[in-house]
């Protein structure tokens, strides 16, 4: 094993939605392991300091790095979310590099292991420039990793397609059976000069090359979809669910408001609303779903960061436990009709036990001899291999 005293691993940030969060989790879990060890953190200002609002970090062997976001002197944002992320894009293998620079400079050590979220396909040569291993972080859901994956041949089973966009996609296994209108974004066709969809390309040309892919998630969850993206990739750990695994830093002033709402209702009686931070729902649906949430008078929780659109499909249709809104739009008759489902009838209640179930099962992967625990161990003596 090398010596973790000389240890030093830089995480890369995609700065947008909540994906920056769950690489900071990891990597704060990683330096309890390796105490010895050092951790820079390198996202963007904007990112940092929405991270680090009102805590303290877990100990001083992280370091975060700002990255410049590439945004023009004086720019005012004009309503397009991907207008950042492509302005982001576009430098950002130089601007890591800088802030890859300065932190060897400063800690006196080379970066011995490169852990990146999944987006940023250029790590993988940069890793491979330095000689070291590069880890890549999936932060969204299982199937959406092994549809990327596939991308391929989807594409060539789509060009004998001939049905209507919500009809679900029968040449693909079971536990990963999705609707066409459903497929993550640049799987079937890429928009001409989209920053973004170069960056899906990229990525699911490179997540081959990685040292290890590793994913907020369990095994259990899906024991088929785990196998077959094991089957693509190398080194495909399941490490979750990170909010079971993650050390807690110190708030300070935390609020419990949020907390203290939520123990004066019943159990299964609050609905919990989230949605990406990236696309964003236009106006119109906006108002429609707080109409309906007025008129049923359902107690809510509203959050603007969420998941991607293709796992709507394994949650409705594989998991069985949630409810798609009605024409992937939110309206107010079709949103009421949704929200009863859920919470006032027999299918809504079959579908907390069914994430009951998945719930005990994720405690169990984080126990002491659980999946997630012995993947993450796996992970450790992965970056801790001699060179």
């Amino acid at each position: 094993m090398a010596e973790t005293s000389t240890m030093h691993i830089g995480a890369l940030a995609f700065p947008f939605g909540t994906h920056a969060s769950p690489l900071l989790n990891l990597i704060r879990r990683m330096s309890q392991s390796y105490p010895d060890a050092k951790f820079s953190f390198f996202s963007t200002e904007q990112s940092n300091n929405k991270l680090l609002s009102g805590i303290e970090e877990i100990n001083n062997s992280i370091k975060h790095y700002n990255v410049s976001d590439g945004l023009p002197e004086g720019y005012v944002f004009k309503g397009n979310p991907e207008e950042p992320v492509e302005y982001f894009l576009r430098p950002a293998q130089v601007n890591f590099k800088q802030a890859m620079e300065e932190a060897e400079a400063e800690t006196g050590r080379k970066l011995s292991c490169l852990i990146s979220d999944s987006f940023l396909w250029f790590v993988s040569d940069m890793a491979e420039e330095m000689n070291i291993p590069w880890i890549s972080l999936w932060v969204s859901g299982p199937c959406a990793l092994y549809l990327h994956l596939a991308t391929e041949y989807i594409r060539e089973q789509m060009a004998n397609f001939d049905g209507p966009a919500d009809r679900p996609l029968d040449f693909l296994p079971e536990y990963c059976r999705t609707k066409a209108e459903d497929l993550p974004e640049g799987i079937i066709t890429a928009r001409k000069n989209s920053v973004f969809s170069e960056m899906l390309h990229n990525m699911e040309r490179t997540l081959f090359s990685a040292t290890s892919t590793v994913i907020n998630s369990f095994e259990e969850l899906d024991c088929e979809v785990t196998d077959a993206i094991k089957s693509k990739i190398k080194k495909y750990l399941n490490l979750g669910p990170f909010i079971l695994t993650s050390p807690k830093p110190k708030r300070q002033g935390e609020d419990q408001n949020c907390l203290d709402w939520l123990d004066q209702h019943k159990p299964a009686s609050v609905v919990y609303i989230s949605f990406g931070s990236v696309i964003q729902l236009p106006p119109l649906e906006i108002v429609a779903l707080s109409e309906a949430l007025e008129e049923t008078k359902v107690p809510f929780l509203w959050s603007f960061y969420g998941d991607q659109q293709s796992n709507k499909q394994i949650i409705e249709n594989v998991w069985k436990f949630g409810v798609g809104i009605e024409g992937n739009r939110f309206t107010k008759e079709g949103t009421i009709k949704a929200l009863q489902k859920i919470l006032f009838s027999d299918e809504g209640e079959k579908m907390r036990e069914r994430i009951l179930a998945k719930k005990d099962l994720s405690l169990k992967a984080v126990e002491e001899d659980g999946s997630s625990t012995r993947n993450f161990n796996t992970l450790l003596q992965i970056i801790n291999m001699p060179r």
